[in-house]
């Protein structure tokens, strides 16, 4: 199936209009799914990206979402212990971010042109936390992309785009606690360290069946859930417990 939308996305480019500039950089990119199912069990997914390039250039894909808001909170001790001290909210903090690139990122374009677009994890950028000084803000971006990296939603490694001849690909690996929500997946294509060409495709991560029961009935019917949560426990200790003085 994956070789036949990339044998598609080579007939496109072939078929490009003759009105078009012969020598500008062209290509075409898609998705092996554009749609993420998490179910009962689920541990992970795989989604190959793709494409045809027709001239020169590399390529770099970023994939990003989807924006939830945040709240980074700072922990200080007193007298021994550690309480909740300061917090700031991200209001337009990508859930999920990754980047591949078919060259290393200081090859490919120079560090203003990267900040601009967001490529790489040190340029990822939110909105400053209202009410909190450039210095605190600094501080909580560096504490929440570090918590994002502990979690592996966050990656520094940027992923290998692999070329044969004009094609390319790269694996996108996605873990069992992957966000849900549309995520975009932004392809670049750079010569000689600007962007000649760009194409963005979506791409939708989503519970079905009783994941998403239990999801929506969490979210519509929050203090509910959480009784019901608390009882479940409770039930579930107080069997553990009758078990062990019977074996007892």
């Amino acid at each position: 199936m994956i070789r036949l939308r990339i044998l598609a996305a080579l007939c496109a480019l072939i078929a490009a209009p003759a009105g078009a500039a012969e020598d500008a950089p062209r290509f075409n990119v898609d998705l092996s799914a554009h749609t993420i199912s998490i179910t009962a069990g689920f541990d992970g997914a795989r989604v190959v990206l793709y494409g045809a390039r027709s001239g020169s250039g590399d390529v770099v894909a970023i994939l990003r979402g989807p924006t939830k808001p945040v709240e980074v909170q700072r922990k200080d001790s007193y007298a021994g212990i550690w309480l909740n001290a300061d917090s700031a909210a991200f209001v337009d903090a990508p859930a999920f971010y990754r980047v591949a690139a078919s060259a290393p990122l200081d090859q490919i374009a120079p560090r203003d042109v990267r900040a601009l677009q967001g490529v790489g994890l040190e340029h990822l950028s939110f909105r400053p936390p209202a009410g909190v000084s450039p210095e605190a803000a600094a501080a909580f971006r560096f504490a929440l992309i570090r918590l994002k990296r502990a979690r592996g939603l966050y990656a520094d490694a940027v992923r290998p785009i692999v070329f044969t001849d004009d094609l390319f690909r790269v694996d996108l690996a996605f873990p069992a606690d992957v966000p849900t929500g549309q995520y975009t997946v932004q392809v670049l294509l750079f010569e000689d360290g600007e962007i000649v060409a760009a194409q963005t495709t979506p791409l939708i991560v989503n519970k079905i069946g009783f994941s998403a029961a239990v999801a929506r009935f969490a979210e519509q019917r929050a203090p509910l859930y959480g009784l019901l949560a608390v009882l479940a426990a409770a039930a579930a200790g107080w069997l553990v417990d009758r078990l062990l003085r019977r074996s007892g």
